[in-house]
């Protein structure tokens, strides 16, 4: 008995100067301080877990971490006793041993969770009513401006009108919409190589197919000659006729025109012996990421090149943007390596939005039921788990996104040389589940093994590369609301450069002296 006491005060004192030498380890999944491992932080006081509704939502979001040094005095204090909020929240603190808060049981009261809800309900109903008030004024206010000025404007030219010009017949004007284009509506605004006179006819059937530069499930892509330019030449099967549609809305429709977006020329059908479907796109003789990787390796700014100007791309997709020439929220829901295409600069763009869906507060379900299902490999754990949902948010789909690209910058991470050796190219996850993955393979790999791709030491240990590989981890965290957005990584990639540059003037001058 004497014995069990002294071991129970040895472990007591030995936890006590732990915490005081070192401070108290606890998990922590946001916010970790950086060069944490293993998702830990140390506090001099207690570790803290805590559940509350992200606010205008009815999720709820589980946070753990470290109470920082002035929390001790704070107005936020470690009760047992539960507080009610306004928006509910529960908050637990422990300091019994490193990371408690891992164990602590969190669940917010029925009664709170109900309230909560029904009165987020009436607030947006509220909210949905005088919205539609005041755009209805508005709408009533311009008829009767527009109603106005035309009035006025009619007047003042009856009273110019000469007296004698009442029987004068003016020639008639000849439309200039009389003519038809096959569905050809213009071209992206990075895109200079073609007349104008092209919108006034068809001329997918004049376009020379050199030859076969990649083929899909239901597509073959060529490159294809217009007099003097070279084009990429999407044909899409008929069977797959949905795609074709949807990939052209979002080219024609949502205002892509961005230097990471591919170019978009026109979309046309062709009969000749079959009835063909052509998407007409910008060519970029690199071809996709994936080619790109497997026959080249690279040095730092190559590298850095490839990640910045991927994410650029994706962050213009998911950003919405107010305004007559604006564009919604849209997510890609298909990223991965075949869908980057690498520009002769060396840049990227993305490509093939024939699975993705923008934001529209009027539609309850965003994914079609004849819509594809995107490449399992690249498909993040909370899709995975229901991949045929189709009444997600564009938020949801952003996150997941975010999570293929994380798998993306991976790739790219394998081909940076070190000392002039890179690592061989590989798929994500191929050494478990070789070159065609099932979505219950994937399933097991991500969400029951809970396994990620296997990042090399020398990468690790590259000061050059350590701040973009624990972006990286950020953007493939399992948990989708701890992940970050293509705003963050953006600014984060670009924080990065900055250290990277640091580094480089530093090595230069040692190198000098």
């Amino acid at each position: 008995m004497k014995a069990n006491h002294q071991l129970s005060f040895l472990f007591f004192y030995s936890l006590l100067y732990q915490k005081i030498l070192f401070g108290l380890e606890c998990f922590c999944n946001s916010d970790c301080p950086v060069g944490s491992p293993n998702e830990t932080c140390y506090t001099s006081y207690k570790c803290f877990a805590a559940i509350e509704y992200l606010e205008g939502t009815t999720t709820q979001v589980y946070q753990y971490g470290c109470t920082p040094p002035e929390f001790e005095g704070g107005i936020f204090q470690c009760r047992q006793k539960h507080i009610p909020h306004q928006v509910p929240m529960v908050f637990k603190c422990c300091d019994d041993q490193p990371r408690c808060n891992e164990n602590l049981t969190l669940e917010i009261p029925i009664e709170e969770q109900q309230k909560y809800e029904k009165n987020l309900k009436r607030r947006n109903m509220v909210q949905s009513q005088q919205v539609g008030l005041v755009v209805s004024v508005l709408l009533i206010l311009l008829v009767f401006s527009l109603y106005s000025t035309h009035f006025y404007l009619s007047t003042l030219e009856n009273l110019k009108k000469p007296n004698n010009s009442s029987n004068v017949k003016s020639p008639d004007d000849k439309s200039e919409n009389s003519t038809c284009n096959s569905g050809f509506t213009g071209f992206n605004s990075g895109f200079t190589g073609f007349k104008s006179r092209l919108v006034q006819r068809s001329f997918a059937k004049d376009i020379s197919m050199v030859k076969v530069v990649g083929r899909g499930r239901f597509s073959v892509v060529y490159i294809g000659l217009y007099q003097d330019q070279t084009l990429a030449v999407k044909i899409v099967d008929e069977s797959d006729e949905y795609s074709w549609q949807r990939e052209q809305h979002f080219y024609k429709n949502q205002n892509l025109g961005h230097e990471n977006i591919l170019g978009f020329i026109g979309a046309d059908i062709v009969e000749r012996d079959t009835v063909d479907r052509f998407l007409i796109t910008q060519y970029h003789p690199f071809g996709s990421l994936y080619n790109f990787l497997q026959n080249h390796s690279f040095d730092l700014p190559i590298f850095f090149h490839l990640l910045y100007s991927s994410v650029c791309g994706i962050c213009y997709l998911h950003d919405p943007i107010s305004g007559f020439h604006g564009k919604p929220a849209i997510a890609h829901r298909d990223i991965s390596s075949k869908n980057i295409l690498v520009k002769d600069n060396l840049q990227c763009c993305i490509s093939d939005f024939a699975l993705a869906v923008e934001e529209n507060p009027g539609e309850f379900d965003l994914v079609p039921s004849k819509a594809k299902i995107p490449n399992p490999r690249y498909m993040a754990p909370e899709v995975l788990e229901n991949p045929s949902s189709c009444n997600k948010s564009v938020f949801f789909y952003q996150k997941a996104d975010m999570y293929s690209f994380s798998l993306v910058m991976w790739e790219i991470l394998l081909r940076y040389e070190i000392k002039g050796v890179a690592e061989p190219y590989r798929l994500p996850f191929e050494e478990y589940v070789g070159f065609n993955p099932s979505i219950n393979q994937m399933n097991d790999i991500v969400n029951v093994k809970k396994l990620k791709p296997v990042i090399a030491k020398k990468y690790i240990l590259d000061s050059k590369v350590r701040s973009i590989i624990k972006s990286m981890q950020r953007t493939m965290l399992h948990s989708a609301l701890s992940r970050s957005s293509s705003r963050r990584l953006k600014i984060d990639l670009y924080k990065c450069m900055q250290e990277i540059a640091k580094l480089t003037e530093i090595g230069g001058s040692n190198n000098n002296s």
